[in-house]
């Protein structure tokens, strides 16, 4: 038993040994070390994050109760059709609208559908910069030659920094309500549902509400609107590319970096609004979502490192990096965070060997 004992110890220290490479085998050949581990502190900038408007299956909301849009039947026909608040109204007839509220928004008396817009838009939907985003970065450096004195070789290193936008909305004030005449003639019921969503293809087996384009007048209404978002993700990333070094003097050295980056994003959002219009409180809305996605591109970088010793460096570095765009589905709106064009700085301690 003592003797099994004795050949396992040997055979786990040979193993050991195996794995520990001879004084001077990882040296190159003007005696700088090839493999260098680097550990470092990693601000994110220039990340934006956002919420967007309210989206029915149809479209965009292009007022904050509701929406008005060109139908499959004025787009086959070549019919011109848009709504533009502040300019003209080529009109139209289309089933592709809806409302939130037909307690508030179906005038039966006046056969009129009443919808309501902001100057500066839906207040929720709004893009934000996150501001300095804190993480962490761990890279592995091997160098493959020297010319000179450069060198070059390649690195790899893995990431993790989180998205966090969590904030209130209010708003009181005035808007305009535009009104929109209908006829609802020949439709069972005679009158939509109390919400109601419209859709971009006709379906001519259904009940078919249209409405003018072209709105038949607008006044000023005060409005009162209060929400809030969240926008939550943990964002894991990875950077693999070539690199090259040059000494500054007898104790920096600058290398330049670059080539593909990916991340593993995960998201939740969710967001809720209450709105009062002319006196009368809507139906409060509210969504929620979680996913995960890929995303890839690229990155380009800079880094400085000063030697404190033969085997220790102190580093700092900024690096470029285009991800494009995450989005995350939250019911009627979509969350995006915007990697597209963010800026990192990284500062740590890194070890040759």
């Amino acid at each position: 038993m003592k003797k099994t004992m004795k050949i396992n110890k040997y055979i786990c220290a040979l193993g050991v040994v195996s794995l520990v490479p001879p004084a001077g085998a990882e040296r190159a050949e003007d005696g700088g070390f090839l493999n260098q581990v680097r550990v470092s502190t990693r601000i994110g900038l220039n990340v934006k994050a956002r919420f967007g408007a309210r989206q029915p299956a149809s479209g965009g909301y292009n007022f904050i109760d509701g929406y008005v849009l060109p139908d499959s039947k004025a787009a086959d026909g070549g019919l011109p059709f848009a709504f533009d608040p502040t300019g003209t109204y080529p009109g139209g007839i289309t089933h592709n609208w809806g409302y939130d509220n037909s307690a508030r928004q179906n005038d039966a008396l006046n056969r009129e559908i009443l919808l309501t817009t902001l100057a500066g838009g839906d207040p929720l939907a709004q893009s934000e910069d996150a501001g300095a985003l804190p993480g962490v970065e761990l890279s592995y450096q091997r160098e493959l030659g020297t010319h000179g004195k450069w060198r070059y070789g390649a690195e790899v290193a893995l990431n993790f920094f989180n998205v966090c936008m969590n904030s209130s909305v209010s708003y009181t004030g005035g808007a305009d309500q535009y009104r929109f005449p209908y006829t609802f003639n020949g439709v069972v019921g005679n009158v939509p549902p109390a919400v109601y969503q419209g859709t971009y293809n006709i379906d001519f087996g259904g009940p078919n509400f249209d409405i003018s384009g072209l709105p038949s007048s607008s006044s000023p209404v005060p409005v009162s609107i209060a929400g809030r978002h969240k926008f939550d993700a943990d964002i894991w990333g990875l950077r693999v590319g070539p690199y090259l070094s040059h000494p500054l003097g007898k104790h920096a050295e600058i290398s330049f970096v670059g080539g593909f980056a990916a991340a593993l994003v995960d998201g939740r959002a969710e967001w809720s609004e209450t709105s009062t219009i002319n006196g009368v409180t809507d139906p409060a809305q509210a969504g929620a979502g979680h996913g995960c996605d890929v995303l890839w591109g690229y990155y380009v970088g800079v880094n400085l490192a000063w030697h404190v010793s033969e085997r220790w460096d102190l580093n700092v570095g900024v690096q470029y990096q285009d991800l494009g765009v995450y989005r995350q589905s939250a019911g009627s709106r979509t969350a995006e965070i915007d990697m597209s064009d963010a800026i990192y700085i990284t500062a740590g301690v890194s070890y040759k060997f």
